[in-house]
This record gives structure tokens, C-alpha cells and sequence, in this order.
């Protein structure tokens, strides 16, 4: 005599279930990440940003290997940054987060622009010179274009 064991298989609806439960799941917790960590960087910001709040830094800022980079503008005001030439093309100023360590000041900022992309800058204050590299990238359909910028600032005043 051979005993044949019965296996029942779990309906479509039950695999349904557990789909559905996995996707609402990994929804909500992939979508809190941005969150948390826009809670930290405010959290970091406020340390010592008030001693780059409400000043200006002139300078020549240009690409990389460029031999007559412009001369910009850096201002650092009400918890935002911008730059003279990123307000010419539609960049929009932004909060910047610093940190302070043995070798000054250190400065963090993110600028978008609607049709221009995103520009990245980061730089350190020493007490006398703002050094700066500003990370420029436009994505589109067929390409992406990714651009590094370097200059420095000297203090010019406060901020208008």
C-alpha cells in the first residue's frame, strides 16, 4: 500500500496579501529615510552657523583648468547661501550646514535651479580665505552633465 501525502497550496488571494503588506511596508519606510536625514543635517546646522551667517566673500570662481575664472559673490544670509552667478541662472539660495575643526570653518550647501540643475558647494574658512568647489550636474535624457568649479573669497562686508 503507498500512501500518497496531500499537500494543499495557499490560494492566490493569500499571496496577494502578503504582496500588497510587503509593498505598503517598504513604502513607508523608504519614504521616511529623506526625512530622518534632513532631521539630522538641521540638527548639525545649527552648531556654528551663525558665524557664517550675514557674511560676504568676493572672489574669482571658475572650472577647473579655466584661466580667467569670474569674480562671485558669496553670501551667506538668514541660513541660506548663494552665489552672485547662480542668481543669474535661476538658482535658488539655500540652507547650508558648517562644521568647525582644526582647520577652520566648513561649509555645506546644496543649490537647484529649475533649469539648470543642481549645484553642489562645499568650502572651508580659515578666518581669512573662504577656498570653494562647487560641483555643478544637469541631468537629462540622453546625457548628464557633471562640472567641477574652484575659487576663493575674501571677506567683503556684511551680507545685503
Amino acid at each position: 500500500m503507498t500512501f500518497v501525502k496531500s499537500v494543499t497550496r495557499p490560494s492566490p488571494r493569500f499571496f496577494l496579501a502578503i504582496f500588497g503588506f510587503s509593498f505598503v511596508f517598504l513604502f513607508f519606510a523608504l519614504s521616511s529615510v529623506p526625512f530622518a536625514q534632513d532631521i539630522s543635517l538641521k540638527h548639525l546646522a545649527g552648531v556654528t552657523k551663525s558665524e557664517l551667517d550675514g557674511l560676504r566673500f568676493v572672489g574669482p570662481f571658475g572650472a577647473e583648468g579655466e584661466v580667467k575664472p569670474k569674480e562671485d559673490v558669496f553670501t551667506f544670509k538668514d541660513g541660506k547661501f548663494a552665489t552672485a552667478v547662480c542668481l543669474e541662472w535661476g538658482f535658488i539660495p539655500a540652507p547650508f550646514w558648517t562644521r568647525r575643526d582644526s582647520k577652520g570653518l566648513h561649509f555645506l550647501a546644496e543649490l537647484k535651479s529649475p533649469d539648470h540643475g543642481t549645484m553642489r558647494y562645499q568650502g572651508t574658512y580659515d578666518g581669512k580665505v573662504l577656498s570653494v568647489v562647487g560641483y555643478w550636474k544637469k541631468e537629462r535624457w540622453y546625457w548628464t552633465i557633471e562640472r567641477t568649479y574652484r575659487g576663493t573669497g575674501r571677506p567683503a562686508g556684511p551680507a545685503k
